[in-house]
């Protein structure tokens, strides 16, 4: 084999491996700043294997809000008026906000998905009855002139479920494409420098 053939087949492995698409292992839930208004995502995939199913009949209410106080949470996505199951589980309770705050978003979009954080030591997630385990979650709610400061803070942490996690994020929503890591960057630019100075074999 010559070097041309065994470089190009190295670097072909290498850049797949580098610049693949990574696999998202865990649902995050992300509060950003865009411009004067606040985005609030969850995106990712959720096992929910391991989980309490609680039998329900109810439903989203098609409209999206976050409700804080002293002791529980309420992270309610919800685009469509959809079917929704009820799941539980139990966790050390993060606090996801610094004060307590209750509005009503004023625009939604995606998946219906409903996070209840107790300060008992429980949980639960709702989620559409459509839902299969191990796929993915991606839902906004915008509140329009709205920043961080004005629902008092988010403490940033992860939850832990029994087969995955829930991460809080504050402003990691850039909204823009991913790019290569620079060590796959800078790799990728020393197999191509490689390959211009590797020797043509004659045939």
């Amino acid at each position: 084999m010559t070097h041309f053939k065994f470089l190009s087949r190295a670097l072909a492995v290498l850049s797949f491996s580098l610049l693949g698409s990574p696999a998202q292992s865990a649902v995050i839930i992300d509060f950003s700043e865009v411009g004067a208004d606040l985005l609030v995502s969850v995106s990712g995939t959720l096992d929910i294997t391991g989980l309490s199913h609680l039998a329900y009949a109810g439903s989203t209410s098609g409209s999206s809000s976050i409700n804080s106080g002293a002791t529980q949470d309420y992270l309610i996505f919800g685009a469509s008026a959809a079917p929704i199951e009820r799941y539980d589980f139990v966790h050390a309770r993060i606090p996801v906000f610094a004060g307590t705050f209750s509005a009503t978003a004023d625009a939604t979009t995606g998946d219906s998905f409903y996070f209840w954080n107790n300060g008992g030591g429980s949980g639960r997630l709702f989620l559409e009855d459509s839902f299969v385990s191990g796929s993915a979650l991606n839902a906004t709610m915008t509140f329009l002139n709205t920043t961080l400061a004005d629902i008092g803070g988010i403490n940033t942490g992860t939850i832990t479920l029994a087969n995955d996690t829930i991460e809080f994020t504050v402003n990691a929503n850039t909204g823009g494409a991913s790019v290569p890591a620079p060590l796959s960057v800078a790799l990728f630019g020393i197999g191509l420098a490689a390959l211009r100075r590797a020797p043509i074999a004659k045939v």
